[in-house]
């Protein structure tokens, strides 16, 4: 019989996510590490939010309108990055 791979080899999922104070918006750009290669997303949320995606590892680069906490997430490896306002980076890899 074949060997197949398990779920868990197969599926990869980063998490980005922020709060912060009422009203702040988070703008930038992060670069997704997927299986197949690299994948540019832009981003432009109001806080709180959280996004899930396919993916092994993430970088962002990210401009906040007021206070805000992010955190990005892949396999078992955290990231945090806080800012009263201005530009914060952030990079995660499983």
């Amino acid at each position: 019989m074949p060997h197949r791979p398990t779920t868990a080899a197969v599926l990869a999922l980063v998490t980005l996510s922020a709060t912060g104070d009422p009203g702040v918006r988070l703008r930038g750009r992060c670069t997704l590490t997927t299986a197949a290669g690299e994948r540019t997303l832009d981003l432009d949320e109001a806080v709180p939010f959280s996004r899930r995606l396919d993916g092994t590892g993430l970088r962002c680069e990210l401009e906040a309108t007021g206070s805000a906490r992010v955190e990005a997430t892949a396999g078992g490896s955290r990231s945090t990055a806080t800012t009263g306002g201005g530009r914060l980076a952030i990079a995660v890899a499983g």
